[in-house]
């Protein structure tokens, strides 16, 4: 995307978040088209999070995608947490750090933060295993990876307030934009409506 075009679109969202008072926006992965943004690019990203902090929008939380590099997002995360941004670049160890529980005007909200999950991060590889093994095992590792997250929003949620889930990946029956390349190879990591856990009431 184009310096020029990327500008209108950041402006339009703060546009959009003063107009329609947001509270909260959730960022779910795709932050860069590449690995290796330019420094132009990072800069209009960190102008755009420091000029939230002017509007009502007092709670972020980021997602890595496919095209984005887990340690360009999290290098500065201590920094934005500061400012009550969170950032979630990759899987963590501990899926406790991808939960998060937001106020604003004595209202709570749940929010189980996935980022782009990568093979490598939720599944232990096996020597010589077939492509269907490695299909197989990968689902059922990406499925299970959206359970914890929901037993860990339960189990923060004392108050029975709603809980969303957030991520990025390919879900069966959606479908991707023109400029979008395929994120996983053939169906891997293909799941659908009916693998989400039922206790998040939104699934994005």
């Amino acid at each position: 995307m184009s310096t020029r075009r990327t500008n209108v679109v950041l402006g339009w969202i703060e546009d959009y978040i003063i107009d329609q008072k947001i509270d909260v926006l959730l960022i779910s992965g795709d932050i860069f088209d590449t690995g290796s943004p330019s420094n132009q690019s990072l800069e209009m990203y960190y102008s755009f999070l420091v000029k939230l902090k002017a509007t009502t929008c007092k709670s972020v939380i980021i997602t890595g995608g496919n095209h984005d590099s887990a340690g360009t997002l999290n290098a500065p995360k201590h920094i934005l947490d500061a400012l009550s941004i969170k950032v979630i670049g990759k899987a963590t160890e501990n899926i406790e750090d991808e939960v998060f529980e937001i106020e604003v005007n004595d209202e709570k909200v749940i929010i189980g933060a996935v980022p782009y999950l990568r093979d490598g991060d939720i599944r232990r590889a096996v020597a010589s295993e077939s492509f269907e093994e490695l299909t197989d095992k990968y689902k059922t590792a990406l499925i299970n990876h959206y359970k914890s997250s929901a037993e860990q929003c339960k189990l923060i949620n004392s108050t029975n307030a709603p809980v969303i889930a957030i991520g990025h990946l390919f879900a069966t029956g959606g479908s991707i934009s023109d400029s979008e390349q395929n994120i996983y190879e053939g169906t891997l990591g293909h799941i659908g409506a009916e693998d989400f856990p039922t206790y998040f009431d939104y699934v994005t």
